[in-house]
């Protein structure tokens, strides 16, 4: 063999060995990244595309993520600018909201979300007296370390998220993990969940809070639904509902230059905690919480304070309503739609005692006031006659102890088309599970507290580093080694 073509073919062989070597550096790197930052340790679980989480009211008429809550946000403050916004969701199946909102980071303008868990999960706090939610409690424990004046002393949103998720006893991390904790048979879990967005960069990241994030102004509203709730004659407050309010306003107020008067809008249940609107600090709520108490929040007193200096800062605690689409268009001649329903979903209706799940729906052009709905063949009602060409919604109510759901088969709801052959349409068809408060615990489970390492949560991208250095490194020597051969 010629030289030349033994220098070539060396040159080929440590050419294929280098590539070798680098292509299982990224897959070893990518296996570590993904065991910290895979769905269980709260990274990110995408909402799935049939899924509906919302917000719950205090009138009862739910706030959804997408067409309302992000909308307002969208067309009322991202025109204005803003420094960076931050998201944080307590209520249960609060990870649905999270794609609705980390999208107003397109302009390269930083956003965060996070939430107690994922977006098909309910979430979990203590119901002993004194109780409260423990991702928010875990939450507001993280941000507490700012000494209120050295913003390096400030946890970062994606810190903040990573010390709450490592100390949440129902947590990955929790000792009470995938136990049944509250005895109902099956095994209990929240899955905190986090994103943040700069420009299409999506990353672990996330801006300080307040007077340590660098912004010039700061703006919060706080949002509590529904505080009460009633057996009997009887009405009842959720009281840890009004200690994750009382912990993050103390917060926020003590440490991060939050001005309660200026800086922090409340809405709370009827605007009252057992007839008073102060809280523990001396704060004030400002208005119930009801569907247009949070459209006025945002439009009417957010907005106009919003700029590129300002920082704007979202909190949520209490009921989530979790949300199947069932179909989006349908008319004669068929009239009935099968779908499945998530064990988890039917598990939540069944055993929170206070929601009333309901069917919700618009129609177009219903003449006859015969047109029967049925789910599962048990009847719900009739369709609200419209007019022709007019559009309507309906909403029907039901008893989940009476009305069969199944996991495991094929769901129906049938439609009777009364008015045949005169055509009416129904559309945007979705099934509730109704207002599902946060699960509990009969008494406090906690642990130790574990403050998370700011270094470690770069150990993919310092893995990932270190192997390729390390692979060019082994492969510089064998070249070298070929050579003096």
């Amino acid at each position: 063999m010629l030289k030349g073509e033994r220098r070539l073919r060396k040159k080929v062989i440590s050419g294929i060995m280098l590539a070798l070597l680098l292509i299982s550096a990224l897959l070893i790197s990518l296996l570590l990244s993904s065991t910290v930052y895979a769905h269980d340790p709260g990274w990110y679980v995408p909402e799935e595309s049939q899924h509906l989480s919302t917000l719950c009211t205090n009138d009862d008429k739910d706030i959804r993520d997408d067409t309302e809550f992000a909308n307002w946000i969208n067309s009322s403050i991202v025109p204005k600018g803003f420094n960076s916004m931050i998201f944080v969701f307590g209520q249960c199946f609060s990870g649905g909201f999270i794609k609705d909102v980390v999208k107003f980071g397109i302009n390269r303008t930083l956003v965060a979300a996070m939430s107690a868990s994922m977006f098909n999960e309910s979430s979990w706090g203590s119901g002993a007296s004194g109780g409260e939610d423990y991702y928010l409690q875990q939450f507001a424990n993280a941000i507490n370390a700012y000494d209120g004046s050295d913003p390096h002393t400030a946890y970062d949103m994606w810190t903040a998220h990573r010390t709450a998720w490592a100390n949440d006893p129902i947590g990955p991390l929790g000792g009470y993990h995938d136990t049944d904790i509250d005895n109902d048979g099956d095994k209990d879990f929240e899955h905190p969940m986090f994103q943040s967005r700069v420009g299409n960069l999506t990353t672990p990241s996330g801006p300080r809070l307040g007077n340590a994030s660098g912004a010039t102004y700061w703006k919060a509203l706080l949002w509590i639904g529904k505080t009460t709730y009633t057996v009997g004659s009887k009405t009842y407050y959720y009281e840890r509902y009004w200690n994750d309010l009382n912990r993050i306003h103390k917060v926020l107020t003590q440490k991060y230059g939050f001005n309660d008067v200026n800086d922090i809008y409340i809405m709370f249940g009827n605007g009252t905690y057992k007839g008073s609107n102060t809280l523990t600090d001396g704060g004030k709520i400002d208005s119930s919480a009801n569907e247009a108490d949070m459209e006025n929040a945002i439009k009417n007193w957010l907005a106009p304070k919003m700029n590129s200096s300002v920082q704007f800062f979202f909190w949520s605690s209490d009921h989530g309503n979790e949300g199947t689409r069932v179909l989006d268009r349908g008319g004669p001649p068929l009239g009935s739609y099968t779908f499945l329903l998530d064990y988890s979903f039917i598990h939540c209706m069944m055993i929170e005692p206070y929601n009333i799940p309901y069917v919700s729906l618009y129609t177009y052009n219903v003449i006859l006031p015969n047109n029967r709905v049925y789910l599962n063949s048990y009847p719900l009602g009739t369709l609200t006659p419209t007019g022709a060409g007019i559009r309507g919604n309906d909403t029907f109510y039901f008893n989940d102890s009476l009305v069969p759901l199944y996991s495991d088969r094929d769901n129906v709801i049938t439609f009777e088309w009364g008015q045949y052959p005169v055509p009416y349409e129904v559309s945007n068809v979705t099934i509730f599970t109704g207002g599902i408060s946060t699960m509990t615990t009969p008494s406090p489970v906690g642990g130790i507290w574990i403050p998370v390492d700011k270094l470690s949560l770069l150990a993919p991208y310092i893995t990932l580093v270190s192997t390729i250095i390390l692979a060019v490194s082994a492969s510089a020597a064998y070249i070298k080694y070929r050579k003096k051969q």
